[in-house]
């Protein structure tokens, strides 16, 4: 996928649509897009009022919230020496959705936590 059309030439696209005589066809040479780019453009400013483009999101939505990192951390506070999968199985049951030990990994370095014990 490519990168969303800057909104200024959004709006260049959209004030050349709307002069007289300016069909799809005409307006999408100019701008080099496809009549189907320039209509879902209309049909966006027309249905949300603007033309600045929707926030990209890849993949799922993340369980690992501010506030079950918080809930973490106070998991980590009061066992520090459990393994990953111990603290998964500690996270889960206080949290009441499954964590893996991934979950508990990138926990642990999102919060700069380093898990090297004492020698």
């Amino acid at each position: 996928m490519t990168a969303p059309i800057p909104v200024p030439i959004r709006k260049a696209m959209i004030n050349f649509c709307e002069e007289p005589g300016m069909t799809i066809i005409k307006v999408a040479k100019v701008f080099q897009v496809g009549t189907a780019t320039r209509k879902r453009l209309r049909r966006v400013k027309r249905e949300q009022g603007t033309l600045v483009p929707a926030p990209r999101r890849n993949g799922p939505v993340g369980k690992r919230t501010p506030e079950l990192l918080e809930m973490f951390q106070r998991l980590h506070e009061a066992h520090p020496d459990v393994t990953l999968a111990q603290m998964a199985a500690l996270w889960s049951e206080a949290a009441g959705i499954r964590m893996t030990s991934s979950d508990v990994s990138r926990s642990y370095r999102d919060l700069g936590i380093t898990r090297k014990k004492k020698r």
